[in-house]
């Protein structure tokens, strides 16, 4: 994996899930072009996504949307179901970040502060790490930080 940040804006994202997970990944790519599908959301859902689709899909209906945006997020609390999305869009050579693991695109933990911004990544593999890692280095990268940061 290659640690990268990119602009929201114009990327199109497509949330498969409407629960806290795909909540928290919707959040991520604030500013984005963000479409949800699921048939239930989490309350506030519809402010951080341009639009909602609540219907119950399968997977040829879902194979035949995802190559209409840029990065697919498999957020479904189903495990076999986000494998199965997963695997739909690598075949297709799509970008993919799956609540389960196994994706091309991995989500990070993220500090943001004023001009600067720290994200902690284990690539998927001990997913408790990073929250724990930022919420440290929040303590550590106090005012001090941001004080030198305007000085410089």
């Amino acid at each position: 994996m290659v640690p990268l940040l990119v602009s929201p804006e114009r990327l199109k994202i497509l949330v498969i899930g409407g629960g806290n997970v795909a909540m928290r990944k919707c959040r991520h790519f604030e500013g984005s072009d963000i479409t949800v599908i699921a048939e239930d959301t989490v309350p506030g859902m519809d402010g951080v996504s341009e639009r909602i689709v609540r219907k119950r899909t399968d997977i040829a209906e879902l194979r035949g949307m995802m190559e209409d945006f840029d990065i697919i997020v498999a957020a479904t609390d189903d495990m076999a179901l986000n494998s199965e999305i997963r695997d739909v869009a690598l075949s297709l050579g799509l970008y993919i970040n799956s609540a389960h693991g196994g994706g091309n695109v991995v989500i990070p933990s993220v500090l943001r502060r004023d001009g600067y911004t720290v994200s902690v990544s284990t690539e998927g593999r001990l997913p408790a790490f990073p929250p724990f890692a930022v919420r440290e280095l929040d303590k550590f990268l106090d005012g001090w930080f941001d004080n030198m940061f305007a000085v410089l």
